[in-house]
């Protein structure tokens, strides 16, 4: 009797170690893109009331000076890993190690060649992730981890380090995500984390960020974002926008630039 009962735990361990393999083989599911930029599509199309300058003067603000310097990071510096990983997470995955990995490669407009990898690892209730590029050709680089992060086993949140370059490999951009029951990325903070100028990008403006939410404060608008950015080296501002994403209507809000805490709102497009 004894050796059967030790039988039956024995078979119910190995089942249940077995088990716990084949979970840990399951495919993870990279995050979408979205989950590494701020998409200002919409609010870029915003456009303000003809022949009022008013309102035109604190779009103005919102449109150039808070945002220039974020799509200035994102054109000139991340612009590129970003672009790999939005390709990469589109091919078909294979077992690699403990994980899987998944490929393709891409030329550049010059001609250049590179391949991307992108690993994805469970360990415990994280997916583990990074993203590795190798250039060939001129000015070549091997297999250089340009983004790593993590994300919840659900897939509901997760963080991003991606890196400057290959000759500067300095961590540039956090991000901290978070999405929906269906997936959808609703909200994105977007950390600046360099301490040295990098092309065009002055050393103060260190500890900045972005934080992008799919919802506002008021039903009027279903987009905002919050900026605390250095501004001229001088000290920092917090600036709040809301925006309507279907037809431009929005509003800005600064302590620092209109001296108090109204909210200044621009017309919708007509």
């Amino acid at each position: 009797m004894k050796k059967l009962v030790y039988a039956l735990v024995a078979m119910a361990s190995l089942m249940f170690v077995s088990c716990e393999k084949e979970q840990n083989k399951s495919v993870p599911v990279p995050p979408s893109v979205a989950s590494l930029e701020v998409d200002l599509s919409s609010f870029s199309q915003a456009s303000t009331k003809a022949g009022d300058s008013s309102l035109d003067e604190f779009f103005t603000f919102a449109s150039t000076q808070v945002l220039q310097n974020w799509m200035t990071i994102y054109e000139k510096i991340i612009n590129l890993p970003v672009y790999a990983y939005n390709l990469v997470i589109n091919s078909e995955p294979t077992p690699s190690g403990n994980g899987y990995v998944w490929n393709c490669s891409y030329k550049d407009s010059f001609g250049q060649t590179y391949e991307v990898n992108l690993y994805g690892e469970n360990v415990g209730e994280r997916v583990n992730w990074q993203l590795n590029v190798s250039k060939k050709g001129l000015l070549g680089f091997e297999d250089f981890t340009w983004i790593e992060g993590w994300s919840s086993i659900d897939g509901k949140n997760g963080q991003w380090s991606v890196r400057v370059s290959p000759m500067d490999t300095d961590v540039v951009v956090k991000s901290d995500w978070s999405s929906s029951a269906e997936g959808k990325v609703e909200r994105v903070k977007l950390t600046y984390t360099l301490n040295h100028l990098c092309l065009g990008i002055n050393p103060f403006f260190n500890g900045s960020y972005i934080e992008y939410l799919a919802e506002a404060t008021d039903p009027a608008y279903d987009s905002s974002i919050t900026a605390n950015y250095n501004h001229m080296g001088e000290a920092f501002w917090t600036v709040l926008l809301e925006w309507n994403s279907q037809n431009g209507a929005g509003r800005v809000q600064s302590q620092n630039r209109f001296g108090d805490s109204s909210w200044h709102v621009w017309a919708p497009r007509i």
